[in-house]
């Protein structure tokens, strides 16, 4: 492994919310509970301002931290400003959270990595990388020497940073913004990017690397995000692993959905479909049709074949209220 060339520059994503780890759960509750949000910090190394407004370059890479933070709002990619609540920093007075959300660094090479749930609280000078959110997000990191090192989950050199003054590891980054697509349209990389529904650059050159894909051109591009990627990845609240009420007779409750137009039509020429879905059993009926107007008939129809088949009246047909039966 070439330490020498990985000051922030090897593979990978540096973040805090790694896939599969228990963290994105939890950060994305913090983040969706905004309204009771009271934070305590009591051993991270915060400088809070003090009247003259000047921010602190760099990261302080903190062990005594339990979340990223930062006071500088021109550093976010994205922020979630209804994410509000307050911080309290060892026996200082709290602090107002401003929002929480991405920032992209540039690594050497030209790539982009990302780190998630950062709060933005405008009173802080400098700013704080957690080193327990990074481990629990699947990195490694390891101080030796007076060298701190963090690997990502595959063991690849992220981050080396010297001790410095006081016994303090800052990390200096270079901020990123995303890509403009637009400007990049004659780039046949980035054109691949887009058609696999901004698919990240190291699974496409495995794609053209073992010849899985006919007409995909070698790809050389380094890992960077697009405007399209940022907004289409903020980070959400996850959906429930399951339902908190779940029916136990067929047909007591249907849920049902109308979708269309379909830009392709079939043979027969329908472009929407009926989609039901019974709450208890999970069998699904799934209608084609012509107009909007038909749905009417055609649930009137799948009522009859359901209730016939099951021996059970449909008590309560539900929808999102999304008003394409009316439209």
């Amino acid at each position: 492994m070439d330490e020498d060339a990985a000051a922030f520059v090897a593979h990978g994503f540096l973040e805090l919310d790694a896939e599969g780890s228990c963290s994105k759960a939890k950060a994305s509750t913090l983040c969706a509970k905004t309204a009771c949000l009271d934070l305590k910090e009591p051993r991270a190394r915060a400088y809070l301002d003090t009247g003259n407004g000047e921010k602190l370059d760099g990261w302080y890479l903190d062990c005594g931290a339990t979340h990223h933070v930062t006071g500088r709002r021109e550093l976010f990619t994205d922020l979630d400003t209804p994410a509000r609540g307050s911080v309290r920093f060892d026996d200082e007075p709290k602090v107002e959270i401003h929002g929480v959300g991405s920032i992209i660094f540039e690594a050497k090479n030209g790539e982009h990595r990302v780190l998630h749930n950062v709060y933005f609280i405008p009173a802080l000078r400098n700013s704080i990388m957690s080193l327990g959110q990074l481990d629990e997000g699947g990195s490694k990191v390891e101080i030796e020497h007076g060298v701190l090192r963090i690997w990502d989950r595959h063991l690849r050199l992220l981050v080396k940073v010297q001790r410095g003054a006081n016994r303090l590891y800052i990390l200096h980054l270079n901020q990123a913004k995303p890509l403009c697509l637009t400007t990049r349209k004659d780039d046949q990389a980035w054109r691949w990017h887009e058609r696999y529904g901004h698919l990240h650059f190291d699974a496409l050159r495995q794609l053209s690397k073992n010849d899985m894909v006919r007409g995909l051109p070698t790809i050389t591009h380094v890992g960077q995000l697009c405007n399209t990627c940022v907004l289409a990845k903020h980070r959400r609240a996850p959906f429930p692993a399951e339902a908190e009420y779940r029916t136990q007779e067929p047909l007591k409750l249907v849920h049902g959905d109308l979708c269309g137009l379909i830009s392709s039509a079939t043979p027969s020429g329908r472009r929407y479909f009926l989609l039901l879905v019974d709450d208890a059993t999970r069998y699904m009926w799934v209608a084609l049709l012509t107009t909007k107007d038909a749905a009417v008939n055609a649930i009137k129809h799948l009522q009859a074949v359901a209730e016939k088949g099951s021996g059970c009246n449909l008590q309560v047909l539900h929808t999102d209220n999304g008003r394409e039966f009316t439209a």
